[in-house]
């Protein structure tokens, strides 16, 4: 019994086990983001401004998302004036549509048009047309507004990827009414600014690993001979008896 008892110790001692490990490859993501005006603010609608951000480098792993994110202000003045010998309800918005494009294929990426909405009704006509008084008066607003859209398909990723910068447009065009029944003068002035943040969602390789790797035989062997040494130990004495 003692010479079986070695012989299964000496086989188990001498296994190895390879365990398989593939290269890992880590999330990560990098991030750019442009403003017109630069700094923030607002400018005067109708608009145009051209830009450029860093596409992205395929050497630092694969490009699985490019998110954009788009974030528009519109502000305003309306002065109104009621002309009619009624009262008239006024109806004022101030907007503008606010577009993110990429530049060479004026492909739009993403969209925006914040609002204000003012409802209001306007004396009779006071004699003077002047933008106050009792049938006049000015309105100030402002509003913001977001959105992200996420692309994960082919003809996104390969335009974002690569050398060097992509050319982007923000595109702002002043979209602003003054509504109302009977004769109704009015004046506006609309301004509009953006935010652009562009993020690069990808998969980044670690450095490369062996993927054969092999346990230490001495661990590995010692703990599966304890287990085996258990067993033919309960078998013996299960013999003695």
């Amino acid at each position: 019994m003692n010479t079986k008892l070695s012989v299964v110790f000496a086989l188990v001692n001498s296994v190895a086990i390879l365990v398989a490990v593939p290269n890992i490859a880590s999330a990560a993501s990098i991030t750019h983001e442009a403003s017109f005006p630069t700094g923030g603010g607002f400018a005067d609608t109708d608009f145009k401004a051209n830009f450029f951000l860093p596409k992205f480098n395929s050497s630092l792993g694969t490009l699985e998302k490019v998110i954009v994110m788009l974030t528009g202000s519109v502000k305003g003045k309306a002065e109104y004036e009621n002309r009619s010998a009624s009262s008239s309800a006024i109806t004022l918005n101030l907007t503008a549509n606010i577009k993110l494009k990429e530049t060479a294929n004026e492909q739009e990426l993403a969209f925006v048009k914040p609002l204000v909405d003012v409802e209001l009704t306007a004396p009779a006509f006071d004699g003077i047309r002047d933008f106050s008084g009792t049938s006049g008066g000015v309105f100030e607003g402002s509003a913001t507004k977001m959105d992200t859209k996420t692309y994960d398909f082919v003809d996104i990723l390969t335009l974002f990827t690569g050398s060097g910068d992509i050319g982007l447009t923000l595109d702002a065009e002043a979209n602003s009414i003054i509504q109302g029944s009977g004769k109704i003068s009015s004046e506006l002035d609309t301004f509009a600014g953006g935010n652009v943040k562009i993020i690069y969602e990808y998969l980044e390789k670690e450095d490369d690993v062996d993927p054969m790797v092999p346990e230490p035989l001495t661990m590995l062997g010692a703990g599966t001979a304890l287990g085996f040494g258990g067993f033919f130990k309960r078998k013996l004495a299960q013999k003695k008896k």
